[in-house]
Order: C-alpha cells, then structure tokens, then sequence
C-alpha cells in the first residue's frame, strides 16, 4: 500500500496518495485505488474536501491491516489468456466481425471509433472477465441521457460478442438501467416565424432556408449541393444523400423541379458570388477557430453546415422570432424540414410522395417530421341515448 506518493504542485497539490484523476466532459472526478487494484469513486471536484478526506480515512485503514493488504498486494492479477483476452485485443474483433457490416453513415462510423478509443483507455488493460456491471455502472453513471444511451448500447453490443465468443457467459451490460430521451424540446416552426425569419436574413441565407423547405433536404446535403448537379433545362437536381452512402441502398434522388424549388435554384445559379456550390457567401475576416474552419470548406465561398445553423438561430433570436419560447425551445435550421413536409402535406401530396421527395425510407421516419405542425381538431361523435327506465329493483337498465 503506498502511504507517500510524488510532490504535486498546482490546484490539488494537497491530493492524498492513491487517488486519480478521471476527466469526464468538464467535470474532474476523483478515483480511489485499492490494494488490490480495484478502484472507485470518490467524488468530483466540486467536492475536493470530502472525497480527500475519505481518502485519507481508507489510507489509514488500510495501512492498520498491513498483513491483510500485503496479502492482497501479492495476489496477481489476472493474466489475458485465449479464453480471457484483454478487452483492447477484444475491440479490434468487434469492430472487423460486427461493425463492419453494419450500415452506419460516416458520421456514425467515427463517434463509434471515438467510444472505442475511450474504453481501450478505460479498460484496455483489463482482461474481459475482470469487467463487472459495476465498471460500466460508474462509466454510465455521470453521462447525460444521450450519451449514456449511446454508450450503453455500443458496450451491450461490445459485451454481447465477448458471450458470443464465449468469453464470458452472462452480459455484464444487459443489468445496467435503461434511459430514455424524452421527446425534442424544440418546436415547431410556423408561417409567422419564417415570415420573420426570412425578412431579416441575408440573401445567402433566404436561399439556403428556402432550399430547405422546398427540397426536404438535410443540412448537409444542401451546403454540398454543387451546380453539376443542377439541370435546369430538363428541370432537374440530383442529390446522393450523404447520410445514406454507407447503406445497402443508398438514397440517390433526381427531383424535378417546379414551382417555387426550380427558382431557388435557378437564384442560386444567377447569383454573382463566383461559387460552384448553390449554398454560398462572400467570406468576413476570420480569426482563430474560424480561421481554421476556413481550410476544411471545400471553396472559400462555401459554408459549412454548422455555419448555416448558426446564423439562422442568430438571425431567428434577433427578430424576435418565436421570443415568447425559452433558447432551447426554439426550432433551429433542421426544423425547416419537417416545416417543408407539413406544406406539401397541406398543399394535397400524399405521404409516398413526400417520403419519396425527404429520401425517408420508413413511415415512422417521415412521421416525426410531419406531425404536430396543425392544431389537432375535436372528432365529431354522436351520443344517442334516448331513455332510462327503472326497474323494480332500482336498478338502471337501457331500453
């Protein structure tokens, strides 16, 4: 047991022996190592004071029991053998044998490799066996709902293949509790908030929020859409939804356009900003972060999909659009979507045709977009009973 560790220097110089540090988001959390290499936490920052002295106090207790813990210091700890691998030999198996042939997007694709890198540095080390509900409980643990959803399923997913391979037969994940997201927050947009919207906004940007509505197109779609897609003497735009070009069937769309998305599109074409990409402005002087964001568009006149969004909410905050709704309430850029579906909804075109249009492939999908934007109307029932009688008994009965 160590009793005297290293001088430290900084914030927590005065952090007692066999305590770490553990950084989950902003929070700093701090973890007791036992003799035995067991660990646990002890709070977080905000409770520096408690969790070192609750150190201090297992320190003592631990140096009081010398021959127990020397016991329990020699004691090896578990080899990696064929049956009982190491988890960090384990991920590269699940990633070939399992992830690869899913029909993830590319996006997907990478938060996963991020969340495997992160358990190869939370429990590479540890054999397969050696991992209980009680390591992925403290994992989960602080994790807000999404998260903790994500990486719960990932690591149900993880531990499953570990059974499958038959190195371990109960799922130590399959215990820990479910979370579920409660629905958006955000609501939805209506004609008054466009309205406003659109008043207030630059050129660039009316165009990419009619682009929106119009095509039924994700974000990151239509900051990519670039004029050789565009035929606008057979009236046609082709769009290979990025989303989708991992899938076994990708979602690619030639939509004829007519009415209002033929002259977007056609403005966009016109318009005297030289850029290839419909979606464009004239760049401002750019510092730091900015700066560097300038290096991944692929034109220095293109935007960024995190740009659009955030020049709509700044444009939609500042006119006093939807004002009566707290920040988090109000309904962004990839809201218009679903604004889009409710208009060709109303405008008489049926379902098939709109999710044909949105490149959804399931109902359910096209659903969360296109409900809720009408006031929900009473049905009309008829109630006609017409007479009680009384029978001797005093009981009621319907003639």
């Amino acid at each position: 047991m160590s009793t005297v560790g290293r001088k430290r220097a900084g914030r927590f110089a005065d952090r007692p022996p066999n305590v770490e540090l553990s950084t989950k988001g902003d929070t700093t959390y701090f973890i007791y190592v036992f003799p035995d290499g067991r660990r646990t936490s002890i709070g977080n920052c905000q409770d520096r004071a408690a969790a070192f002295a609750k150190a201090r106090a297992m320190n003592a207790h631990f140096a009081s029991q010398q021959p127990d813990v020397s016991a329990l210091v020699a004691a090896p700890a578990p080899r990696p053998t064929a049956g009982n691998p190491a988890l960090a030999s384990v991920i590269p198996e699940f990633q070939r044998l399992v992830l690869a042939d899913r029909t993830y997007s590319e996006r997907s694709r990478d938060e996963i490799r991020i969340k495997l890198a992160q358990y190869q540095r939370e429990w590479g080390n540890r054999t397969v066996q050696s991992l209980a509900t009680a390591d992925f409980a403290r994992f989960l643990n602080p994790l807000t709902p999404s998260p903790y959803i994500k990486h719960r399923a990932l690591l149900l997913d993880l531990m499953q293949f570990c059974g499958h391979q038959g190195y371990i037969t109960l799922n130590p994940v399959a215990v820990t509790l479910e979370r579920r997201e409660g629905k958006p927050r955000q609501v939805h947009h209506t004609a008054e908030g466009i309205a406003l919207i659109r008043a207030k906004a630059p050129e660039w940007l009316r165009r990419a929020i009619d682009l929106a509505i119009y095509s039924l197109q994700r974000r990151e779609d239509l900051v990519l859409l670039h004029r050789s897609q565009v035929d606008l003497q057979a009236n046609t735009v082709t769009i290979l939804q990025r989303k989708t070009r991992n899938y076994r069937n990708p979602v690619y769309l030639e939509i004829e356009m007519t009415g209002q998305l033929r002259d977007v599109v056609a403005s966009c074409v016109a318009s005297d900003v030289p850029c290839p990409y419909l979606v464009h402005k004239r760049p401002e002087r750019r510092k730091g972060r900015d700066q560097a964001q300038k290096h991944a568009r692929p034109h220095p006149f293109a935007v960024l999909p995190a740009y659009v969004t955030k020049a709509f909410a700044e444009v939609r905050d500042s006119c006093g659009a939807y004002a009566d709704l707290q920040p988090d309430q109000r309904p962004g850029f990839h809201k218009l979507r679903g604004y889009g579906t409710h208009l060709y909804e109303l405008a008489g075109f049926d379902s098939a045709y709109i999710m044909a249009l949105s490149g959804h492939s399931t109902e359910s999908a096209y659903k969360r977009y296109a409900e809720d934007h009408q006031q929900k109307k009473p049905r009309r029932v008829s109630a006609g009973l017409q007479s009680l009688s009384v029978n001797p008994e005093n009981s009621l009965k319907i003639p």
